[in-house]
């Protein structure tokens, strides 16, 4: 004990305490400052901002603890500051304030008469892991809600004459045709009482969806079948298509 007691050991435990309160103290007043800023610039922010995590629904504590699900805090968020146009939200130190748009003709002339002042926008790849070198990250890089500059531009004006209002328009019959196979599916289990593999299922969903709507083909995946799993040969070779 004597050892632990001397003036040596007792300088490194006192520097140690002032270290961590001190970076404590730091990301305290970094949050604050952050809080501040909507504030400042007049801005409602929405309840429940705590330290260090704040009241971003992605950083938030409710979410990081899992207590609720990102989208049920954003509409939360939503609902609390009804009649207001925009709300900010502030995160953990490192992240950018956020500012959320309610009104529908704001969020219209950001996406459409003012794009030109928008056209990067945050991308949450980087948030989740995503941005990594793997084959998968890549792929997901080069989405069109992922991709920014020229790239952006260039997917974009490959992809725009083929989601013309008029087109999507005669997409909607077909769509909802499948989503009523779809729907067959579950009363047909709630009816039985069985269980359904949702993972198959929408997979089945998506590859009727995409060969109807592209190809102009019925692969019939989501009719009903005693094997919910097996496939049609439009979707087996469609699959053969990615095998290595």
């Amino acid at each position: 004990m004597d050892g632990f007691f001397n003036p040596q050991t007792l300088n490194m435990i006192a520097e140690i305490i002032i270290s961590v309160l001190s970076l404590v103290a730091y990301s305290y007043l970094l949050c604050r400052r952050r809080t501040r800023y909507w504030e400042e610039r007049g801005v409602r922010v929405p309840s429940g901002g705590l330290f260090p995590v704040g009241n971003n629904a992605i950083t938030c504590l409710d979410h990081v603890l899992r207590r609720k699900n990102l989208n049920d805090i954003g509409a939360e968020q939503y609902f609390e500051l009804g009649g207001e146009k925009f709300f900010g939200t502030y995160a953990a130190p490192g992240w950018k304030p956020v500012l959320v748009i309610r009104d529908l003709k704001l969020v219209k002339d950001i996406c459409i008469r003012d794009f030109g002042h928008f056209v990067d926008r945050h991308s949450a790849l980087g948030i989740y892991g995503g941005d990594g070198p793997t084959e998968t990250d890549r792929l997901w890089q080069n989405q069109l809600n992922s991709l920014k500059g020229d790239k952006w531009k260039r997917a974009r004006s490959r992809v725009t004459p083929i989601f013309t209002p008029g087109k999507l328009k005669l997409l909607v019959p077909s769509i909802v045709g499948i989503s009523e196979r779809l729907g067959r599916h579950f009363e047909v289990a709630a009816d039985s009482g069985s269980e359904l593999e949702l993972c198959g299922l929408f997979k089945k969903f998506s590859m009727d969806a995409m060969a109807t709507n592209i190809f102009g083909v019925d692969a019939g995946e989501l009719a009903l079948r005693d094997d919910l799993l097996s496939g049609s040969e439009f979707a087996v070779n469609g699959r053969s298509c990615f095998e290595v």
